[in-house]
């Protein structure tokens, strides 16, 4: 839970089954392909799914900081980041005035 919630506060637990979401999205996705190859080649697919595969997929973000800044290498936790990406910019709360 080291990523999740706001850099200043305490961690938080993800509100959905989030694994199973995004599972049940590549699901949905490979069904779709294997409906196109049939249509177009009349041969069947098989569909496999791998949770761990989405999970690591939906954390693209938190692996691209951790691996830029070696803290795999390190044995350190990677931090929460709240609304920050550290691969996106803008896209955390800004100061701005207001005239």
């Amino acid at each position: 839970m080291s990523i999740t919630g706001h850099p200043e506060g305490e961690p938080s637990k993800v509100g959905v089954a989030l694994v199973d979401v995004l599972t049940g999205q590549n699901a949905l996705a490979g069904i779709l392909m294997a409906l196109r190859v049939r249509d177009a080649t009349g041969a069947g697919q098989q569909v496999q799914l791998n949770p761990l595969s989405s999970l690591l997929a939906a954390l693209v973000n938190q692996g691209a900081a951790t691996q830029r800044s070696a803290i795999c290498c390190a044995g350190v936790s990677p931090r929460a980041l709240g609304f920050a990406r550290t691969s996106e910019v803008p896209y955390q709360r800004t100061q701005r005035s207001v005239p």
